[in-house]
């Protein structure tokens, strides 16, 4: 996922900074994409965030990264 998209869809920076229990500095640091760390973390913290059409709806693209999209799912699925 990229950075701007995650930040999008928390509503800001702050907001994906509060999700994440991190700094908006630390989030001022990443790149264009969002570190896997971090995106796993959100992948279990808002899974809506992954599914298809969400990031479209904010006029965006996604890039999947299949292996770990199916991962967070089989958490989701036994309960993790």
């Amino acid at each position: 996922m990229k950075t701007q998209h995650a930040i999008q869809l928390a509503g800001s920076a702050k907001a994906l900074a509060d999700l994440l229990e991190i700094t908006g500095g630390a989030i001022s640091q990443w790149g264009e994409d969002l570190p896997k760390g971090r995106s796993w973390q959100l992948q279990l913290l808002r899974p809506e965030w992954f599914k298809p059409g969400a990031i479209e709806a904010l006029g965006g693209s996604v890039t999947a990264e299949p292996a770990a999209t199916g991962i967070a799912a089989q958490a989701t699925e036994q309960g993790r």
